[in-house]
């Protein structure tokens, strides 16, 4: 499991065994991903599958959005295929983090924003007044996971603007916008006293936040002039190419050329989010962009779908065959070439579990069979003690304990099962990134017998007392260095 992904596993279930919401990292602070995750863990335990609901509905939700968006049924079966060959949120969908929730929660508040005027001039009463509470509280669930959600607070301004003109006023200020303020306002109060109780201060959350100023792994302040004229110019219009691809690109900024008043809000949608993404800062003491990774770029996700579906419901050839058959050749032409980068990300992923998962279900195993007997889990770098626990629940058995290399000490001298653990591309991570001490070439020096190996991850099983003696000597050298 990825760094971060596991920082929120490992929260929620903190959350799930004792309602510990306490930290000041922002990682505590995500709070609609943290505890739905701590919810699925209380009621089904922890596992992959418990740990990815959650991206998983929220993947689910923008298919949704896509359906509802758009205004016929070729455009949301197109838009639905677009979806389902979505590199992308493909990917979203099986990790834990928030920008995958921040976007979808972001695009149906924003539809629902759309509805408005249809609702309030065919609906009175409680049917009109829920409309704002629900979007609102959706707008919240986004900034709960990520603070991207302001993205598209622009386009509540737009609307709130364009209302004031139509000679619906009246009507939209008592039954759209009257509730949504009173919602917004409850949700915000409510929040900040939820981290004032917690956090002892109501604005933990923008402290945390601006405490990683400048320490961020992909921090801005050591680069060049000409790194940052890349960053706000060129270099996110070739993530944007790389994370979506051409076809879906060229269509989505094509089609407000032709389309539809439905759609056409959508482009802003798209507009808003890119903006922010492109010029918008992390800190609030100084200008520092966001980093050029794929997952950042979410929230426009819905949007560009939308619009490249419309555009490509609205295309067609002149020929002699049937109407249907001219329309669907071309549809069918851009659906196949926006599957191709699908089909060539399905032959790279790996649908079984991961090495490391892998690895750590031998050791399972192990235990499981002989619960009689004491095993230990020695692992090369600092993190995986910890974050290994995920594969056993986050509660070791009882007959094995696990620890770092560096922790190894002379009473463990009668231990007879030893595994030892390996993950080069962590401990890489950690020393490149940190600056934390690993000790992979001294468990290597050992040639300890391998009992799996898959790209970065090894693992080595030993019950000869005098290899056992020799890796507690290298360890016992290496912790004197």
């Amino acid at each position: 499991m990825g760094s971060d992904p596991w920082e929120y596993s490992l929260r929620a279930f903190k959350i799930a065994e004792s309602a510990d919401f306490r930290g000041h990292r922002f990682f505590d602070h995500r709070l609609s991903l943290t505890v739905p995750t701590a919810v699925a863990y209380k009621l089904f335990g922890v596992n992959i599958y418990t740990t990815n609901l959650l991206p998983l509905i929220s993947s689910l939700l923008i298919i949704i959005t896509v359906w509802l968006a758009l205004p016929d049924g070729k455009g949301r079966m197109i838009g639905t295929i677009f979806c389902l060959t979505s590199v992308p949120l493909f990917k979203s969908s099986v990790e834990l983090r928030p920008d995958i929730i921040a976007g979808a929660f972001m695009a149906l508040s924003f539809y629902l924003l759309l509805l408005r005027n249809r609702i309030t001039r065919h609906k009175r009463g409680i049917t009109a007044i829920c409309l704002p509470i629900v979007s609102v509280t959706l707008l919240f669930i986004a900034f709960l996971a990520k603070l991207s959600a302001y993205w598209i607070a622009p386009l509540w301004v737009w609307a709130f603007i364009n209302d004031l003109k139509s000679d619906r006023k009246a009507v939209l200020l008592r039954c759209f916008y009257g509730p949504a303020l009173i919602t917004g306002i409850c949700l915000a109060s409510g929040y900040l006293l939820f981290c004032k109780l917690i956090w002892n201060d109501p604005f933990a959350r923008l402290k945390a936040v601006q405490a990683l100023t400048g320490v961020h792994l992909w921090s801005w302040d050591k680069a060049s002039s000409l790194a940052i004229l890349k960053r706000l110019t060129i270099s996110p219009v070739g993530l944007l190419v790389r994370q979506y691809g051409v076809p879906i690109i060229v269509l989505a900024f094509l089609a407000p050329l032709v389309a539809s008043k439905p759609v056409m809000p959508w482009a802003l949608y798209a507009l808003s989010c890119l903006f922010f993404f492109w010029f918008g800062s992390t800190s609030y003491t100084r200008y520092e962009p966001m980093p050029l990774l794929d997952r950042m770029t979410l929230p426009v996700l819905p949007a560009f779908i939308i619009l490249a579906a419309h555009l490509t419901s609205r295309f067609s050839v002149t020929s002699g065959r049937p109407a249907w058959i001219n329309s669907t050749i071309p549809v069918l032409l851009v659906i196949a070439v926006n599957g191709f980068s699908f089909a060539q990300h399905l032959k790279t992923w790996k649908g079984k579990d991961l090495p490391e998962a892998e690895a750590i279900s031998i050791v399972q195993q192990e235990t499981e069979k002989n619960p009689e007997k004491q095993f230990l889990l020695i692992c090369s770098d600092l993190r995986s003690p910890e974050s290994l626990a995920f594969y056993f629940g986050y509660r070791y058995p009882e007959n094995l304990r696990v620890l770092s290399f560096g922790e190894l000490t002379q009473a463990f001298d009668q231990t007879s099962y030893v595994f030892v653990f390996i993950n080069r591309n962590c401990s890489r991570f950690l020393e490149e990134a940190y600056g934390k001490r690993h000790f992979d070439t001294e468990i290597d020096a050992l040639s300890l017998p391998i009992v799996f190996s898959s790209g970065s991850i090894v693992l080595f099983r030993t019950d000869d007392k005098k290899n056992i003696a020799r890796l507690i000597d290298s360890a016992l050298q290496a912790q004197k260095k």
